[in-house]
């Protein structure tokens, strides 16, 4: 694989080569989110990289150049006790943690978790997850899960979880987050089970309000043409031509302005021509008799 060029700042030291990107440096000033963030990030570049197998010579120095120059140059201002080495990775980035975090009251924070409840709308992945994120800054060490099982077990909102998780004898972390998953899951499908007609009818209601619009806009679209009977614009089946007899071909329905038939007007046309000519004779011979 290729190996992807490097941005400015963020060269690797001598002897240390991987194609994987790495971290964004902290950028100067930063404060405790940020810290959190690139110490995250830097931990999962350092396994993917193998760097935490290095000499912790090695680890400090990349390290170090991830973290951008302003940023190296506070460790020439960190007190190292005896004991503490410089070129440790584990005693730098204490000495880091202490400058970005500052101390941490354990007692405040366990306070915080231990009244950290679940909320209505909150699944237990969620709940668990904000658990373990207030368990990190509590010192609770080698029994951080027990104290989650704990609090879990106390905090979670459904009450008949609660009374199922403390039938377990031996009960783990683990064992407690499958048994509420399973449960949130099983009030879903009950509550899914248990009112299908309120789903049913929702649906009739959405299709109902879908075919009414359909027929308004077929109406509309029906308004908006002119009549091809009587050549007005009005609504179905409300034609005033209906009924009516059409005097140029003898039909109804149609008016005559809109009669479509020419070989009947033609017709008519010629028997009105003819009755005009018989009425012009009528009136010629009865002028010759009274002569």
């Amino acid at each position: 694989m290729a190996q992807q060029p490097q941005a400015p700042g963020q060269q690797r030291p001598k002897g240390f080569t991987s194609s994987i990107p790495t971290p964004t440096k902290l950028p100067t000033g930063a404060g405790r989110k940020e810290w959190e963030r690139f110490r995250r990030t830097f931990a999962n570049y350092s396994k993917a990289t193998r760097l935490e197998n290095e000499a912790n010579e090695l680890k400090t120095a990349v390290f170090l150049a991830c973290m951008g120059e302003d940023n190296a140059e506070l460790l020439e201002g960190f007190d190292f006790a005896d004991g503490e080495d410089k070129e440790n990775l584990t005693h730098v980035t204490q000495k880091y943690e202490q400058f970005f975090v500052g101390e941490t009251n354990e007692v405040y924070e366990a306070f915080i978790f231990h009244h950290r409840n679940q909320d209505d709308d909150e699944n237990i992945d969620s709940y668990v997850q904000s658990l373990r994120k207030l368990a990190k800054t509590c010192g609770f060490g080698d029994q951080e899960d027990r104290m989650l099982r704990d609090k879990m077990v106390l905090g979670i909102k459904d009450v008949r979880s609660r009374e199922k998780l403390l039938e377990v004898r031996g009960l783990t972390l683990k064992l407690a987050v499958e048994m509420c998953k399973a449960a949130e899951a099983a009030q879903i499908q009950t509550k899914d089970i248990a009112n299908p007609k309120q789903e049913q009818e929702a649906t009739v209601h959405k299709v109902s309000q879908h075919k009414g619009h359909s027929h308004k806009e077929k109406a509309s679209r029906q308004t908006n043409h002119k009549c091809i009977k009587c050549g007005k614009t009005h609504e179905k089946r409300n034609c005033p031509a209906f009924g009516k007899t059409c005097y140029k071909c003898g039909y109804k329905n149609h008016f005559a302005t809109h009669c479509k038939s020419k070989k009947k007007v033609h017709a008519m046309q010629e028997h009105d021509t003819d009755t005009e000519e018989e009425e012009e004779d009528l009136y010629v011979s009865a002028l010759s008799s009274t002569n």
